[in-house]
């Protein structure tokens, strides 16, 4: 227990570190190691109302996003640093934490809650440092499935409805999480629809109709340019270009698509069966695990800082193997796991110096089938 507790204090001490490196880069380096040049971009077109969209690698994100960020476009780039890198561990800390309290709060270890964040913390802080230096979106999209997750134990339906739709309408790549949880709860199907209609329709009324149509199109004409991208070049971090990492070998955009719908379904009947033969903890932290494990292996723009999303899930089945379930060979497998994202790109040169994506796509196929395993042998997360 006193080697417990200290590792968790280490986990704890990690947000100190964390603050004040981001703090130092922003503060001497703003602009520097950081992708919120590319949000801007669209902020400002958004504000001259020109095309939001200059191809695949621009800005990738729906309108919504763009006007969202036109309210930084009057601030200095430090300024903008700051506050968006404010806005990512705000919400990184409050997705843990909002989580971990549910899972303590049902197993009835409230006592022992800064327990479990520091173990969660210990794992899934240094796989997300590189998202939360970059400023990178998908942060938010993991701690967003965290919270919502936490909100679906809890039952707070309105809650997890409005942040479902509203992140849905800023970035499309939230799809995975969005449809399993919009299909398998029931409290929420009546909720999102209207909800969705309203976010999607906010740059209608701050744009107008003319110039808010045509971006939707060009949304629409770019994501499918960005998804023949993703398929075609083979270095994202990504299931099916491990193949042409290591071995040279191109897997044919049919035979992708072939292998992504049937595991999609096996995904969906996986988590509705659990849900039905589980406690409600159980489900939802295995339609977390699975959806993440399914984003990660399946979405062709991939990179290797995107596994923040999967790595903070490995954080929870950590912390519960650790202190839940007390099993230590659980516990140094999942670890493993996410020492392997966290090296991944070290890792990868070491075998291919020319390619660095392919072990973390592996590390996530691990993971995924680790979990499965779990899962069938009936671990709970309510004990």
């Amino acid at each position: 227990m006193k080697n417990t507790s200290f590792v968790a204090r280490l986990g704890l001490f990690l947000w100190i570190v964390a603050l004040v490196f981001i703090g130092w880069k922003v503060l001497f380096e703003p602009g520097n190691h950081t992708v919120v040049n590319h949000y801007l971009s669209g902020g400002e077109r958004w504000v001259e109302r020109i095309d939001l969209y200059t191809g695949p690698h621009g800005f990738i994100y729906m309108p919504l996003f763009a006007s969202f960020f036109a309210m930084f476009t009057k601030l200095s780039i430090f300024w903008v640093d700051a506050f968006w890198r404010l806005i990512l561990i705000s919400l990184t800390f409050y997705g843990l934490f909002s989580l971990t309290r549910a899972l303590c709060e049902k197993n009835k270890q409230s006592e022992h809650i800064w327990q479990w964040f520091g173990l969660v913390s210990l794992v899934a802080l240094p796989i997300a440092f590189s998202g939360l230096r970059n400023g990178q979106m998908n942060v938010v999209l993991s701690a967003v499935m965290i919270l919502v997750t936490a909100r679906l134990i809890e039952e707070r339906w309105k809650f997890a409805a409005v942040v479902l739709a509203l992140v849905i309408s800023l970035k499309p790549t939230f799809a995975v999480f969005f449809l399993l949880v919009a299909a398998l709860y029931r409290p929420l199907w009546w909720r999102l629809p209207p909800l969705i209609l309203l976010f999607l329709a906010l740059p209608f009324a701050i744009a107008g109709l003319e110039y808010s149509v045509q971006q939707y199109l060009n949304f629409m004409k770019m994501s499918q340019e960005a998804m023949i991208l993703g398929m075609e070049e083979p270095n994202w971090a990504t299931f099916f270009n491990i193949a042409p990492q290591l071995f040279g070998f191109y897997v044919p955009d049919n035979i992708q698509v072939s292998i992504k719908i049937p595991l999609a379904l096996l995904t969906l009947m996986l988590c509705y069966r659990t849900l039905r033969s589980t406690d409600p903890v159980t489900g939802a932290m295995t339609v977390l695990t699975l959806a993440s494990g399914y984003h990660m292996l399946f979405n062709p723009r991939s990179v290797n800082t995107d596994y923040v999303i999967i790595g903070s899930v490995m954080a929870f089945w950590f912390a519960a193997a650790t202190l839940l379930w007390k099993d230590k060979a659980l516990a140094w497998m999942v670890g493993l796991n996410a020492f392997v994202i966290l090296q991944a790109y070290e890792l990868s040169k070491l075998v291919t110096p020319e390619h660095h994506s392919w072990v973390n796509p592996l590390a996530a196929l691990a993971f995924t089938m680790l979990v499965l395993w779990q899962v069938r042998h009936g671990r709970r997360f309510v004990t």
